[in-house]
């Protein structure tokens, strides 16, 4: 797998949340990460204000959304590829039926 920035899995994790309310370990899968990753992730998330949870459920903030509204405005001007939502937005789906 190639090197994903912070920012890109950040971005990931926010898409997720944007689909759907998600228990960690669906995050952990949907976004491609280890264990230990998440937990870095998810705190800094969490410390930030852009996703919060209720007991075992994580879900987007305003905060987050808007975060998620610049990630895009900044992928539009970079000319990062679209594809990257979609395949996300795949991967969640699949995700979802396997692991509900």
């Amino acid at each position: 797998m190639k090197y994903r920035s912070r920012q890109e899995i950040i971005q990931n994790l926010l898409l997720i949340l944007e689909i759907e309310p998600s228990k960690k370990t669906n995050l952990m899968y949907g976004a491609m990460l280890s264990f230990e990753q998440m937990k870095e992730y998810g705190q800094l998330l969490l410390d930030k204000g852009l996703m919060a949870n209720n007991g075992k459920i994580f879900h987007l903030t305003a905060k987050g959304a808007k975060a998620l509204s610049l990630f895009r405005e900044l992928n539009e001007l970079l000319s990062v590829n679209p594809e990257v939502e979609t395949k996300v937005a795949r991967i969640a789906e699949i995700r979802r039926t396997r692991f509900p």
